[in-house]
């Protein structure tokens, strides 16, 4: 399970102790795009969400909201 955040927030984020990777949002293009993903936004960004679909493509398997 990979969290995504802000570079402020890598730490907190961290500390939550449920992610197996933490990745900053101008980083996630730099996550092999090879695997299966399902991506459950809690942000509410359209610009991080598209860049996520292009990156990954058909490896997409689930994209949807939270809140």
């Amino acid at each position: 399970m990979i969290g995504l955040t802000s570079a402020p927030n890598v730490d907190f984020v961290k500390s939550l102790g449920c992610y197996d990777e933490v990745v900053t949002y101008d980083a996630v293009t730099s996550l092999p795009a090879d695997s299966p993903i399902a991506y459950v936004d809690m942000a509410g960004s359209s610009a991080l969400r598209e860049t996520l679909h292009r990156h990954f493509g058909d490896q997409m398997k689930y994209s949807g909201a939270s809140g």
